[in-house]
């Protein structure tokens, strides 16, 4: 049984947008990687913001914000009062919004702002799909810090690992992420979220490991290949297909789709919408543009912070006690680099700047981007999330949606009195059970231990025996049993 099988997506919107299978989605994929020592190396033969001042005019909105702006981009801020989104036009909010940034004394607001603008005009800009093996090196790469990169990310594998898979809670609460995961159709149960995610992880190793700049053939390289082939199929499946249709895809609301799994939807709402305080319109997040992109180069970047975000902006809290910043500077310039090669031109590039200025942008997103987002998350979003984690917890047992959930908002500042109440005590257990784990890893032999177990761990899942994989696939969860309903939706 392939499970890291891709072909599926060639064929995604054939019924109805008439798209064959793409050319640039060969599947190069199967060379093997050159033998190197390490757990890491070893395994990559195998497989990856209200405003402070609100102009006159706005007859709704009578009521001024005032908020220190370096308070606003650590997130330690309250609003004074709570105003409804609709007493704020767009173009105000828009107008206030930057003019709020441009105040800032902090040292990069200035880059914030320019970020926040570039990231708005990024909407409509396509990932350029030219970008090959054959294209030429940026002028700004330097391959030792590369490579320097590379050796902190196969080294603080377990670290990045959970950040990465905590990050995309917040993802998949941004519209234009979870849609088109949806839409593929790959990871909407738990059995097809631990191949994507597996398979995920096996390309990413096999990118912190090859030299993906050489002209020799490599497992890294053909990684790339199919991942900018998958993007430009989605991509061509979404743009070529009718608004209803996306609209249908685009959900798992439909009756032909499974259960939904949700059954904590109303009590994450009202904890998030009581911790968080609401925002005004945002022309990146809220707008509904007349889109015609998709796979943007701002939905390409905010891909990228799920990659980077967390770790280099709170590396302590996912046991990266041991690294220098400049180790953490080598492991962004290395996700530059990556993100160049998948079509990320340099101006929206999450990663383009130093250390501080790429953590500037993760405070200054979670405050404008995710924290907001969570307020509505959708029934969709907790199915895709519980999916997500108990695919993962098919290789890692001890992996929980609640547990991981609460060590997200733990770490991000975000309280969550409902369901720290209503989690089982086992969940319970494992978050505070994550908290002393990340705090032992400031011990080497604990960190090379664990970054070496799960090396391990995924080596032999890649070995299950059919059998075993198709126990797992046949594996029922509760929310099976209950087709078409959902509690959450029923009470919205």
């Amino acid at each position: 049984m392939d499970f890291f099988e891709e072909d599926k997506l060639a064929s995604i919107g054939d019924e109805d947008s008439g798209l064959g299978n793409s050319s640039d989605s060969g599947k190069s994929g199967d060379s093997d990687a050159a033998s190197s020592s390490s757990d890491g190396d070893d395994f990559s033969q195998r497989d990856n913001r209200r405003t402070s001042v609100h102009e006159e005019g706005e007859e709704e909105a009578e009521q001024v914000k005032t908020i220190n702006s370096n308070a606003f981009l650590s997130g330690n801020f309250e609003w004074e009062t709570n105003l409804s989104d609709e007493t704020y036009s767009k173009g105000s909010v828009l107008r206030d919004t930057e003019n709020y940034i441009s105040n800032c004394s902090n040292g990069n607001a200035k880059d914030v702002l320019r970020f926040y603008t570039t990231l708005r005009n990024g909407q409509q800009e396509p990932v350029d799909f030219s970008i090959n093996s054959k294209s030429p090196k940026p002028k700004w790469l330097n391959e030792e810090k590369f490579k320097r990169g590379q050796k902190f990310a196969r080294d603080h594998l377990f670290c990045i690992n959970f950040a990465e898979m905590v990050s995309l809670y917040i993802l998949f609460a941004q519209k234009s992420s979870l849609g088109p995961l949806i839409f593929t159709g790959m990871s909407d149960t738990p059995f097809t979220a631990f191949k994507r995610y597996l398979s995920t992880v096996c390309k990413l190793i096999s990118w912190y490991t090859d030299d993906i700049w050489s002209e020799n053939e490599s497992l890294g390289k053909n990684n790339l290949i199919l991942v900018r082939g998958m993007h430009k199929t989605v991509y061509n499946a979404l743009t070529n297909s009718s608004k209803e249709v996306v609209e249908q895809k685009t959900t798992l609301g439909d009756p032909e789709r499974t259960a939904l799994w949700c059954p904590t939807r109303n009590l994450l709402v009202k904890d998030f919408q009581e911790s968080i305080p609401a925002r005004p319109w945002c022309p990146v997040v809220d707008a509904e543009v007349q889109r015609s992109v998709w796979v943007s180069q701002t939905d390409m970047s905010i891909t990228q912070f799920g990659f980077v975000g967390l770790a280099v902006t709170y590396p302590k809290s996912f046991g990266i006690h041991l690294a220098s910043d400049d180790d953490l500077e080598a492991f962004l310039h290395m996700w530059r680099g990556l993100g160049y090669m998948l079509g990320i031109k340099d101006e929206y590039n999450f990663c383009n700047g130093d250390l501080q200025a790429v953590r500037d942008r993760t405070l200054f997103f979670l405050q404008v981007f995710a924290k907001p987002a969570f307020r509505t998350v959708t029934c969709d979003w907790e199915h895709m999330c519980r999916c997500m984690t108990a695919g993962i917890s098919f290789y890692l047992p001890r992996v929980r949606f609640e547990s991981s959930l609460l060590y997200l908002c733990h770490i991000i500042g975000v309280k969550m009195p409902r369901l720290r109440k209503e989690m089982p005590f086992a969940h319970y257990f494992y978050f505070q059970l994550m908290r002393f784990v990340f705090y032992l890893m400031k011990f080497q032999s604990v960190l090379s231990w664990l970054n070496s177990a799960l090396y391990r761990v995924i080596r032999r899942v890649q070995a299950v025996p059919p059998e075993i994989l198709s126990d797992w696939q046949n594996r029922r969860f509760s929310y099976m049993d209950q087709p078409g309903k959902c509690p959450a939706r029923s009470q919205t």
